[in-house]
C-alpha cells in the first residue's frame, strides 16, 4: 500500500491529496529540494552549506570573531570552528588579531573566499532559474499572494518573513530583527 492512498484525496481530483494538506507538504518539499540542489553544487567546491554560510557572513560582515560568525551563520560554535579550520586550510579565510584588542582573533575572507561566494551566488541564481522555469512573473506573484494570505492567517508579520529569508540565505537575522 502506498502513502498517497492513505491520505485524504482531492475532491476535485486535480492534486494528489486534499489541497490544504498538499500545500503544506509541497512548501516543505520545495525548500528541501532547493537546499539539496545547493548542497550538491557546493560539494565539488569542497564546501558544506555551513561553510558557505560562514564564508558569506565574512563577505557581508567583514572581520568577525568566530563566536559572532557562528551566531550570524546559525551554526553551532564547535561546528563553526571545524568549518573555519577547513576554510583557513583551503585559503578561503584568514585569521588576524583584532586591531583594537590583539587578544581577540578575527576571521575574514580572502580574495579567493570572496570569489568563491560570487561563484556560489551565480550557481544559486542558476538553480533558482531552473526552479521557477515555466512560471510567468504573474503566476509567481499570484502564488506569492496566496502564500502571503496563508502567512497572514497564521499571523506572521512581513518583518518575520524578511528575517526568515535572510536566515535561509545568510544565517541568523541581523541584531534587533525578529526571528
Amino acid at each position: 500500500m502506498d502513502v498517497i492512498s492513505l491520505l485524504e484525496p482531492d475532491p476535485k481530483g486535480e492534486f494528489l491529496v486534499e489541497p490544504r494538506k498538499y500545500f503544506v507538504g509541497a512548501m516543505r518539499r520545495i525548500v528541501q529540494a532547493r537546499d539539496a540542489k545547493v548542497a550538491a553544487a557546493l560539494r565539488p567546491m569542497g564546501l558544506t552549506v555551513e561553510a558557505f554560510r560562514i564564508l558569506k557572513v565574512g563577505v557581508r560582515a567583514g572581520a568577525c570573531s568566530i563566536s559572532n560568525v557562528a551566531l550570524l551563520a546559525s551554526v553551532g560554535r564547535h561546528r563553526a570552528l571545524a568549518e573555519v579550520d577547513k576554510l583557513l586550510e583551503a585559503g578561503l579565510m584568514e585569521r588576524r588579531a583584532r586591531p583594537t584588542n590583539r587578544r581577540v582573533i578575527e576571521i575574514l575572507p580572502t580574495e579567493a573566499g570572496r570569489q568563491a561566494v560570487q561563484a556560489v551566488d551565480r550557481i544559486k541564481q542558476q538553480i533558482d532559474e531552473r526552479v521557477f522555469q515555466g512560471l510567468s512573473d504573474d503566476a509567481l506573484r499570484q502564488a506569492l499572494r496566496s502564500i502571503e494570505r496563508v502567512l497572514a492567517n497564521l499571523e506572521v508579520a512581513p518583518a518575520q518573513i524578511a528575517s526568515q529569508i535572510w536566515t535561509s540565505e545568510y544565517g541568523a537575522a541581523p541584531e534587533g530583527e525578529p526571528h
